[in-house]
């Protein structure tokens, strides 16, 4: 099996709770095997609205699942039943579960693309994504995957939005 990666961000409400309540919910799917979750770190919008910041994590898991449509079906069934309504983009959110990685999919549609066209982009994604994973298969086509050095992607990670990162939490044993 081949891991599935996922991200999760909260700035609404009891925002860590938030987060783990939608992890804990992922685990138990029934396609979930072996999860392993990052630290909890507080980020700085990359919006240019005034709003909180943000708490984020990632997490990696096996997935006895082909079709990332179930995957995010499920992920958006979550979503809503933590209250996560429809916002404009970049709106603070309550909970937002992204699919960053499924396996070595390479998937362009209006509905879900994969990889997630912006995690090598954001530090929220990138700082957490190290703590539990040293490099990731990154699919540039359908015929082409990567290996990319996470900590060198990082030490030479060019900051355009100003974003900061603080690991707040880092038992990672929920």
């Amino acid at each position: 099996m081949k891991h599935v990666f996922l991200s999760f961000g909260s700035n609404l409400g009891n925002s860590k709770d938030n987060i783990l309540k939608a992890y804990q919910k992922v685990i138990a799917l029934s396609f979930v095997f072996n999860p392993i979750r990052s630290s909890i770190y507080q980020t700085s919008p990359v919006s240019k609205r005034t709003q909180n910041d943000f708490i984020n994590m990632v997490c990696k898991f096996d997935a006895n699942l082909d079709d990332p449509y179930l995957l995010l079906k499920e992920t958006q069934r979550i979503e809503e039943e933590l209250g996560k309504v429809e916002k404009p983009k970049d709106a603070p959110r309550i909970i937002d579960i992204d699919i960053l990685l499924f396996k070595e999919l390479y998937l362009e549609d209006p509905r879900l693309e994969l990889p997630h066209p912006r995690m090598l982009e954001r530090l929220f994604v990138l700082e957490p994504l190290l703590s539990i994973q040293s490099g990731i298969e990154y699919p540039t086509s359908s015929q082409n995957v990567e290996h990319v050095n996470l900590k060198s992607l990082l030490e030479n990670f060019e900051n355009k939005n100003n974003e900061r990162v603080k690991e707040l939490f880092s038992d990672n044993k929920i």
